[in-house]
């Protein structure tokens, strides 16, 4: 497993613990968009190096429906949505844990968002436990790899983060 994996999983497994106790809401409809960010069928980092309007679209859309948690590079969905049939819970539009990137924390345990994951990307990832979390990946291309990380302990309805990262920063 890549360096990315050995590295995150700690960090994000701690994140993904404290999202367990979020308020459930009512679900609409799946967002394509976002959908197509967490699976790396678009790229905001591509966007924002060859079509500078389209990033500035995407901006300020997700500025309009999601609100920053102070402090932090989480962002709360100001209505409920769900993404690949999982209710998200916070975007992560920057980074995903030390990688450059777009990531999601649903509401699914591992299985479930596993199972998501997969069948979206027509592929099975790679997947291996990694201090105190589940961790999959798979690389799509050169500056492109689908990953999902999910905490060991509880149960299988805890946050799962999903997404794709685009480089590991050092």
């Amino acid at each position: 497993m890549p360096s990315f994996t050995s590295r995150c999983a700690l960090a994000l497994a701690a994140t993904l613990a404290g999202l367990a106790s979020a308020a459930a809401a009512e679900i609409k409809a799946d967002d394509a968009q976002l959908a197509r960010l967490a699976v790396c069928a678009d790229s905001w980092y591509e966007w924002n190096q060859q079509e500078p309007q389209r990033m500035r679209g995407f901006a300020q859309a997700f500025q309009a429906r999601f609100t920053q948690v102070p402090k932090e590079p989480a962002f709360d969905p100001k209505a409920p949505l769900t993404v690949l049939g999982l209710p998200v819970l916070q975007a992560f539009p920057g980074s995903v844990g030390m990688g450059l990137g777009f990531s999601l924390s649903v509401r699914a345990g591992f299985a479930e968002a596993r199972q998501a994951m997969e069948q979206q990307l027509g592929r099975a990832m790679q997947c291996e436990r990694s201090e105190g979390a589940m961790a999959c990946e798979l690389k799509l291309g050169e500056k492109k790899t689908a990953m999902l990380i999910a905490p060991l302990q509880g149960d299988s309805r805890q946050p799962t983060l999903l997404g794709c990262y685009y480089f590991y920063q050092p």
